[in-house]
């Protein structure tokens, strides 16, 4: 690595900016080195990077110059650097490893950043990361799904946003059963992939994209799923109003508005500087946040706060635990810039034992508008509320009977579940001749089984040894024991009226005579 006097890298997740170096000299401008590396197809990035240079060119009372060396990256062979599926995570693996101090505005929240994730208390002083507007937009569908008790929901998005990480926590411990999905490519793919998800009995749809993107997805659904029982959420980046080919069309749309205290800022960097990149909210961003880092290595430098001979490794030179240990609070006079934005408002995290990386983002609004859709084009737009951007912030409504009109009416269903009849030749009724057989057997065993009962009765008192029979209440034990001998049978002998017979109680085996008086048979 070159040998320079002062460095700063500035990342995006897309956008990367490195300011390697700022030469100090007699003059009241200050000079940075900028290493510029960016995805092919970032083009918001690109020109906020003009323009800012452009910036302060024409306003010297900031006191910079910036020299700016730029890199494009093809995004689509991701193993063309360092083998990493996204640039924005190659950065930020060399930043942190080489200990380079970095503003990134890199998509995430807490934990999302896989390798700044376990970074110790003096690299979060100078690995900074402040989440974009595309990466807070998507958190509206969670505040939707909360305010309207959606209970299923389709969230299709396309290349104008970053949905990876938001799969595990865009809508975690909310019960809506949700699928999110890329946006396909060509009309007939995208008719397919609404029926698909009809068939998943989804009737929420959320579609997140351009405008172009919009229109497209809503010409590629069936009339009948803009009935009472569906909903549809269009959301974007974009200013302006939907266009789609429908004839009969009624939807929420959200759109970014800018906060009226910075419109005529806004309406100077488009006119006099031709910042008109779109989407507007994402290029205007990259410039408030590559200005406000220039800015805060400037007023680093003029407080003595940024070491005048700070030591750089190489990648050559990096062993695995060699990294610099830097005496350097970034984070301290990022937050501490005064610098007005241009759309909207920065909100970093300052409070002690809240991390900065994961909460700093910035804060807009966004237009909650119902839209009816006749002929192609919007011929009604009533406005029902807002949204301020955030991680957790609920929907701010003023009409809550039109936001109603927009909630898919509850179907309920009632199935009649039938039982599939036997055939007429399968069936039996009562005995027939197939089963008589079993009815059979059963009456056999039953007489056999008498018939041994019988027997054995009949054996059991003929050849039985001189039986003698004696009443009960004359019987006394007189074996050992308190026994009653052999050959004597418990009985009864009735000797009233006309009866004379003897009554055998039980057996002489099983049964001892109580001496207590018993009533009488």
């Amino acid at each position: 690595m070159r040998n320079f006097n002062a460095l700063l890298a500035f990342t995006a997740t897309i956008a990367v900016l490195a300011l390697y170096n700022c030469n100090v000299n007699g003059q009241t401008s200050q000079n940075i080195n900028v290493f510029f590396i960016n995805e092919i197809d970032n083009d918001p990035a690109s020109k906020a990077v003009e323009v800012v240079e452009t910036y302060l060119k024409k306003n010297a009372q900031y006191g910079l110059t910036l020299r700016i060396e730029r890199i494009e990256a093809n995004k689509t062979d991701a193993k063309d650097l360092l083998e990493t599926s996204v640039p924005s995570e190659t950065v930020k693996s060399f930043t942190q490893a080489l200990g380079l101090p970095t503003i990134s505005a890199s998509y995430g929240q807490e934990g999302d950043l896989r390798q700044w994730r376990d970074i110790d208390a003096n690299k979060q002083k100078y690995l900074l990361q402040i989440m974009p507007p595309a990466d807070l937009i998507p958190e509206v569908v969670r505040s939707i799904v909360r305010k309207m008790n959606i209970t299923n929901a389709a969230i299709l998005y396309d290349e104008t946003f970053i949905m990876d990480h938001k799969y595990k926590s865009l809508l975690q411990n909310i019960q809506t059963r949700h699928l999110i999905a890329r946006i396909a490519q060509g009309d007939r793919e995208r008719t397919e992939e609404i029926e698909k998800l009809r068939n998943l009995d989804i009737n929420n749809f959320f579609i997140l994209g351009s405008l172009r993107t919009i229109g497209q997805v809503l010409e590629a659904v069936k009339s009948a799923y803009f009935q009472r029982n569906f909903a549809w959420h269009a959301i974007t980046q974009d200013e302006g109003e939907i266009a789609s080919k429908r004839d009969n069309a009624t939807l929420m749309y959200l759109k970014p508005v800018v906060y009226a205290q910075r419109r005529e800022r806004l309406g100077q960097l488009r006119t006099t500087y031709n910042l008109n990149e779109t989407p507007q909210i994402m290029t205007v961003f990259y410039f408030d946040l590559a200005l406000r880092a220039f800015l805060t290595v400037r007023d680093m430098i003029q407080a003595n706060a940024w070491p005048k001979n700070m030591i750089y490794m190489g990648c050559d030179d990096y062993q695995g635990e060699n990294t610099p240990i830097r005496n350097l609070d970034l984070k301290e006079y990022f937050i501490k810039v005064s610098e007005p934005t241009s759309y909207g408002q920065f909100e970093l995290v300052s409070e002690q034992g809240k991390p900065f990386n994961g909460n700093s983002y910035v804060k807009f609004e966004m237009d909650i508008d119902m839209v009816e859709i006749r002929g192609g084009n919007s011929v009604n737009s009533k406005p029902i509320g807002r949204w301020t951007s955030g991680l957790d912030t609920p929907l701010m409504i003023k009409d809550e009977t039109a936001i109603n009109n927009l909630t898919a009416d509850t179907v309920y269903r009632v199935y009649t579940v039938l039982a599939k009849c036997d055939k007429p030749e399968d069936q039996s009724d009562g005995i027939s001749i197939e089963n008589i057989g079993g009815v059979f057997i059963v009456i056999f065993v039953g007489i056999g089984m008498a018939c041994i009962t019988l027997l054995f009765e009949y054996w059991w008192y003929k050849y039985r040894k001189n039986p003698r029979i004696i009443d009960v209440t004359e019987a006394e034990p007189s074996g050992k024991r308190g026994k009653i001998p052999e050959g004597i049978i418990l009985g009864r002998t009735e000797k009233r009226g006309n009866i004379k017979s003897n009554i055998v109680l039980r057996s002489r085996f099983n049964q001892y005579p109580s001496k207590t008086p018993k009533p009488k048979f």
